[in-house]
């Protein structure tokens, strides 16, 4: 009786041991996505103030030119 109760325990452990890396790669998974849109995001942001920067080094030109 006591094998089957430890080989029991031992069993439910190991699911939860199964569990417990499955939800651990979910984890992972969302935590390098989310670092991967915030990497993305930020590149996008740069390029969008190296254009705005463009675009006013432009009209300053202009102006000098006139």
């Amino acid at each position: 009786m006591k094998i089957i109760l430890l080989l029991f325990v031992i069993t439910i452990l190991n699911g939860c041991a199964i569990l417990a890396i499955k939800e651990t790669a979910r984890v992972t998974d969302i935590i390098a996505t989310d670092a991967k849109d915030k990497n993305e995001h930020k590149k996008k942001s740069n390029e969008d103030k190296d254009e705005k920067q463009n675009i006013i080094d432009c009209i300053k030109m202009i102006a000098v030119c006139f």
